[in-house]
């Protein structure tokens, strides 16, 4: 059974970069959910206040100063979001870097990767429509798992245990 709608974090400061990221996610995926925080300090609020609830993928860029809300968010990356993620997320929520930092970027994959996520890492001034597409492909079948596995473990709850008589 397929999940009608999938949800989407995206971790993004510039305005450009996630209206195209929308738009893609959109004409790929269809009925897509897009949260976005536009700030480091603003996603790690969204994944401890949501507790990894109802993500299907989450986009994140590594350097977050364009849109800081706060001061704190000053001393904040990408690498402190992938720490909030490692506390709050389920690792079969695929993962995807797009972050055009080519020193930071590869080491904030690398940091997710060995945290258990699946990652794929291409920066967006190189992505395509088709990588996304691609990615996106991903995460529906990721989230059709997880929603097939939730309701096989809600219908074992509800099947009372069945005991042979030999055993009685």
């Amino acid at each position: 059974m397929q999940k009608d709608r999938i949800k989407l974090l995206v971790v993004e400061d510039e305005p450009t970069r996630m209206a195209a990221i929308k738009e893609w996610a959109r004409r790929a995926a269809g009925d897509v959910h897009v949260v976005w925080a536009s700030s480091a300090g603003l996603a790690i609020g969204i994944l401890r206040r949501e507790r990894g609830r109802g993500f299907d993928g989450v986009l994140v860029d590594h350097d977050l100063t364009q849109a800081n809300r706060t001061s704190v968010d000053d001393l904040l990356s990408g690498k402190d979001v992938a720490n909030a993620m490692a506390e709050h997320l389920d690792r079969d929520i695929p993962v995807f870097v797009h972050s055009g930092n080519r020193l930071e970027a590869p080491r904030l994959a690398a940091q997710l990767m060995s945290a258990g996520f699946g990652v794929t890492y291409i920066p967006f001034e190189v992505m395509t429509y088709g990588d996304l597409e691609t990615w996106l492909e991903e995460v529906r079948e990721a989230a059709d798992e997880v929603t097939l596995y939730r309701r096989w473990q809600a219908r074992k709850r509800r099947t009372p245990l069945r005991v042979p008589r030999e055993f009685n």
